[in-house]
């Protein structure tokens, strides 16, 4: 078999404990030169990792299942709002690997699972999720995002058509018009008449 074939075969978990043994590894080498650029350092590369099996994981839904059912056995839930988001159970198991998840925990993941699926439902390739989610501005510029949706791939705003005047409406309003700039026309003075009262 080759080494191509075995790594695709890998399952969802194993894949997670390698990502984290190199994230922990970022976490304490900060000073790497390897590590500066922002998609890089620690929480870059989490981002990525787990946004790269989570999509693995949406294609192949019978191996999402068994991973879920594996990581609820190990005390690895997310949250109840985020119970239906592949996103949040690969974040809080590749957490869970690293030790307790504490509530400072459970809003760095929150804020991952959010991150990707906003930029998995705008249908970002994989390979642009950082740069896409860097311009955006981050995880809270998201939720916020996601809250105003209504449903998935509806993060362009759709243009609403404005409301048709009636005939008398409209004249009322081109008369209102007319009246404002014939009062803003008399309240103006000529250049003579400024100049003359500033004395100059």
């Amino acid at each position: 078999m080759s080494r191509k074939f075995g790594k695709m075969r890998r399952s969802l978990m194993d894949a997670l404990a390698d990502y984290t043994r190199e994230y922990q590894h970022r976490i304490d080498n900060p000073k790497d030169p390897r590590f500066r650029a922002p998609q890089e350092k620690a929480n870059g590369y989490a981002d990525r990792m787990i946004n790269r099996v989570g999509r693995r994981a949406i294609r192949r839904p019978v191996e999402l299942q068994s991973f879920i059912t594996d990581a609820s056995g190990r005390g690895w839930s997310p949250g109840p709002e985020l119970q239906a988001m592949a996103f949040a159970w690969l974040a809080t198991a590749f957490f869970g690997m690293l030790g307790e998840i504490t509530k400072t925990r459970r809003n760095q993941i929150r804020h991952i699972a959010h991150k990707l699926q906003y930029s998995y439902d705008a249908g970002v390739p994989s390979r642009f999720v950082g740069g896409f989610l860097h311009q955006i501005g981050g995880s809270q510029e998201v939720q916020r995002r996601r809250a105003l949706e209504k449903g998935p791939r509806a993060s362009v705003p759709v243009a609403r058509p404005k409301p048709k005047l009636s005939d008398k409406a409209l004249a009322a309003r081109r008369r209102k018009v007319r009246r404002n700039i014939s009062v803003a026309a008399r309240r103006k003075r000529s250049p003579g008449a400024r100049i003359g009262k500033r004395g100059l």
